[in-house]
């Protein structure tokens, strides 16, 4: 016989179920208990899953209402919140060579004022395309300092934020979950790090539209909060 995860809907078999009456969902790692009844193991409860670690996430109670002249209880969807740091071992590193960069720059600039005006104008263009990359690679290490992701599902509509910093290569989401067939996590790509690590396999969550287009809600992430967060927001269907 099977039952059903009160957490995540998935069938639970009978063999799965440990003589002192508790199962670990293959789903979504939630611990439910059953009782026995004469007609068999009945779920009697159960515990959530953990968050992974580099993932806080928050989740207000569903309300619930009772329309007048019926009997039955309407439940309305709660509020749901994820959150990520960007941060990841690279930063600290990233951020030694931003400093050397423009430590760099400000000593080029420094032996460009001590010179004849002629000659100065030339090593003060020279190194520009040095300043550009500076400036860019100081946003991006600033940006991995202190921006956080936050995906937040309220009242059927989904958006991604992410900030404090503005960071064109993070575009902000917004979907209605009317449009969603379903959540998923999908790899993606694999990248270093750290450079003493093995790469890390990065995984994106992705939503299935009802249209068939598929759309990225968040990037980049471990495989286990991926999967963790498209089974979450998979239940806010």
């Amino acid at each position: 016989m099977n039952h059903t995860c009160p957490a995540c809907h998935a069938s639970i078999p009978d063999d799965a179920i440990g003589g002192r009456g508790v199962a670990l969902c293959k789903n979504c790692d939630a611990t439910v208990r059953f009782e026995q009844t004469p007609e068999g193991w009945r779920v009697a409860g159960h515990t959530e899953a953990a968050a992974p670690d580099g993932i806080t996430v928050h989740v207000d109670e569903a309300s619930t209402r009772n329309a007048e002249g019926y009997r039955d209880t309407a439940s309305t969807p709660g509020r749901f919140e994820a959150s990520r740091r960007w941060f990841t071992p690279m930063v600290p590193a990233l951020t030694l060579c931003a400093a050397l960069w423009a430590g760099f720059l400000v000593v080029w600039y420094s032996i460009a004022t001590s010179i004849p005006n002629a000659s100065a104008r030339s090593v003060f263009w020279f190194p520009l395309l040095h300043v550009a990359v500076g400036i860019g690679l100081t946003w991006y290490v600033l940006a991995n300092w202190f921006n956080r992701t936050r995906i937040v599902v309220q009242e059927g509509h989904l958006s991604t934020r992410a900030g404090p910093i503005p960071a064109p290569w993070s575009r902000n989401k917004e979907l209605k979950l009317r449009d969603v067939e379903l959540f998923r996590a999908e790899f993606a790509k694999v990248t270093v790090q750290k450079y003493d690590e093995d790469p890390v396999r990065l995984w994106n969550v992705v939503a299935r539209t009802r249209g068939g287009s598929d759309v990225v809600v968040v990037a980049g992430l471990p495989e286990e909060i991926a999967r963790y967060l498209a089974r979450r927001l998979q239940r806010q269907l």
